[in-house]
């Protein structure tokens, strides 16, 4: 992302332990969360959270680069499901997947359970 001008802070424990299933969706939900920022906003700032609890993980990716209005159309083919996809996955895992714009501040935040 600094290639393309977008500041970035990452805020990470230094080392877990996953469930290999647990470590998949959540790259799914970071890069499709980088993938969207790229293509559709016009964030100069990325913030990557990767919070453990006992119980659960949470990642949350957040941008500066909400859109005021409806966004461009896109000129990049398909990459896949998107943001609805993920949801399924990380529910099939018994976590949730939250989605939200606030004050020009776009979110993608998925917890899930640890095993």
């Amino acid at each position: 992302m600094t290639t393309s001008g977008i500041g970035v802070h990452a805020s990470l424990p230094p080392r877990l332990e996953l469930d290999d299933a647990v470590t998949k969706c959540l790259r799914s939900v970071l890069h499709e969360a980088v993938g969207n920022l790229l293509e559709h906003s016009r964030a100069t700032f990325c913030e990557i959270e990767l919070h453990a609890d006992p119980d659960d993980i949470r990642l949350t990716v957040r941008n500066d680069g909400a859109p005021t209005g409806p966004p461009p159309p896109s000129t990049a083919p398909g990459r896949g499901t998107g943001l609805a996809g993920l949801r399924g996955r990380v529910i099939a895992l018994g976590g949730t997947l939250h989605v939200t714009t606030k004050d020009r501040t776009f979110s993608v935040t998925a917890t899930l359970p640890l095993f």
